[in-house]
């Protein structure tokens, strides 16, 4: 199991929150608990996870305004319930707003981590070619088209799509400027455009992208090299 996996797990019963954590932590899981369903979208609002664990019953709303709530933004991380209500129309319920399984307390752990690995491993396939996540942004390169940092959909050209699939694909690796130049424009040695070409992409990607282009979080300058990609 890779590193660095995230979970947001949203559960109100602190016995059962921290054996679910504990365990998931053993297997080499990052863990962020939310008692209450205000609290998670919050959370998903601000932070990509890798897989959502979602009760049911909660002290403020139930797990299905989650979860809808979540997928009107995200029908890629998965979602699993994790319910004490077991009754077919519950299941359904969860199944039909988006959930990608449900499973109900009292619950076995080895398959509720098997469960979980598996669902991270078929996203993270899947993924790969097609919707990219990174703050509160996403960038569809099947579908060639992209979210914000202000939240709106942006128009972005095809070179520039191409860019950011470079960057995103070595992501936190430093890329020079003349692989840039190489892979998305085909340039090479005498051929290649002025320097500031390459400086005007990256300034239109955090445009789009950052909070604060001024402050780059994602699309970053690496001295006397050139840029790279960071989430």
């Amino acid at each position: 199991m890779s590193k660095n996996k995230t979970i947001l797990l949203v559960e109100d019963e602190e016995n059962i929150a921290y054996v679910i954590k504990v365990n998931l932590e053993a297997e080499g899981y990052d863990v962020v608990h939310s008692e209450t369903g205000s609290a998670a979208l919050k959370e998903l609002e601000a932070n990509v996870y890798d897989l959502l664990l979602l009760d049911v019953m909660l002290p403020d709303f139930d797990g299905y305004h989650v979860c809808r709530q979540f997928r009107e933004k995200d029908n890629l991380t998965p979602v699993i319930f994790v319910s004490a209500s077991g009754d077919t129309n519950s299941r359904l319920k969860g199944l039909r707003i988006g959930a990608d399984d449900y499973i109900t307390k009292p619950f076995n752990l080895d398959e509720l981590l098997l469960k979980i690995e598996r669902l991270i491993f078929k996203n993270n396939a899947r993924s790969k070619h097609e919707v990219v996540y990174f703050g509160n942004c996403w960038i569809d390169f099947t579908a060639y088209e992209a979210k914000g940092a202000q939240g709106s959909r942006v128009k972005m050209t095809k070179l520039e799509f191409d860019l950011a699939r470079l960057l995103i694909d070595n992501e936190n690796q430093a890329m020079s400027r003349e692989a840039l130049y190489d892979k998305v424009w085909g340039y090479d040695g005498d051929n290649r455009p002025n320097s500031r070409t390459l400086d005007n992409f990256i300034v239109f990607l955090r445009r789009y992208f950052e909070h604060d282009p001024a402050q780059p979080k994602h699309f970053l300058s690496v001295r006397s090299v050139g840029y790279k990609f960071k989430r």
